[in-house]
């Protein structure tokens, strides 16, 4: 269990993260923050291990097994979402989505070579948790980090943890953006000069309420279909949008707060016009008894 200064972090870090994504920065610069943001709060847990030692091997596992591995997966992720935004080819989608490939590949060579406890880690097994998340003497590499390989901040698996979680989301911000890519030219704009005025993740609330009730084609259509069908009717890029869903689960208060926001507001303006309507029969009512009178 989390201590509150533990759950305080974590939370800070969480709703740092949502206050890049929904800033004007261009997808470099978010990524660049959000890298300086997970490294100032994996420092800031160091500190608060140094001056609060974890109490057993129990609450040792779970700081090293969820707590530690959450915000350095989110740097490694962020950090590799950094190099890819900045790597990758910007004078036809063709050269793109190959680069793109070249990445996933490459995440699946890691999982190739770490395929042992990756099975371990998707199977949601617990057996091997003390060898794996309990400090022990590791060996550090000569490029590694002091937050990352720190003997008193490290077991032998959370970063490899970290890194298969890192990996996932990267492999599916790949597929996600190769997909947008193939369908791009497939959308014509409805009128040029129509633009969200919101932050994105506002709109993704309502292409995911959308998705999850069936309500185009069927149900019959890709996520991935919607997101660029908003895009080209808004003029936004909506890319991340995996993990803007993430963040919105991971939302304590009001996760769906712009859906609510429309809920109330439409209901206001039918309660309105509800009003207005009985205030209107009310004066013929009243009108019709005056002439019955004289």
């Amino acid at each position: 269990m989390k201590t509150p200064k533990l759950h305080h972090i974590i939370d800070g870090l969480k709703n740092s993260l949502i206050k890049v994504n929904d800033t004007e920065l261009n997808e470099i610069s978010k990524a660049e923050k959000t890298v300086g943001i997970c490294s100032a709060t994996l420092l800031e847990l160091r500190e608060h291990i140094i001056r609060n030692d974890l109490k057993n091997k129990s609450e040792e596992i779970r700081f090293f097994k969820d707590t530690k591995s959450f915000v350095l997966s989110e740097y490694l992720y962020y950090s590799k979402l950094w190099e890819i935004l900045i790597r990758q080819p910007v004078t036809s989608i063709r050269r793109r989505k190959k680069y793109l490939r070249k990445v996933t590949a490459g995440v699946q060579q890691f999982f190739n070579e770490n395929t042992e406890f990756y099975l371990y880690y998707r199977s949601g097994s617990t057996h091997l948790d003390e060898q794996y998340f309990v400090r022990t003497e590791i060996s550090c590499t000569l490029d590694c980090q002091h937050f990352i390989f720190d003997p008193f901040f490290s077991t032998s698996h959370d970063y490899t943890l970290a890194a298969i979680k890192a990996n996932e989301k990267i492999a599916a911000y790949c597929n996600a953006e190769i997909n947008r890519l193939r369908h791009r030219g497939n959308y014509r704009l409805v009128r040029s000069d129509m633009f969200w005025s919101l932050n994105k993740r506002d709109l993704m609330q309502v292409i995911y309420g959308i998705y999850y009730t069936n309500a185009v084609n069927r149900g019959k259509v890709q996520i991935k279909e919607l997101v660029c069908g908003f895009e080209s009717l808004f003029n936004v890029k909506l890319s991340g949008y995996y993990h803007t869903f993430y963040e919105i689960t991971q939302l304590k208060k009001q996760p769906l707060g712009y859906l609510d926001l429309m809920k109330e507001t439409l209901t206001k303006l039918v309660e309105e016009q509800d009003e207005h309507k009985r205030r209107k029969r009310r004066g013929h009512s009243g009108q019709d008894q005056s002439r019955q009178t004289k």
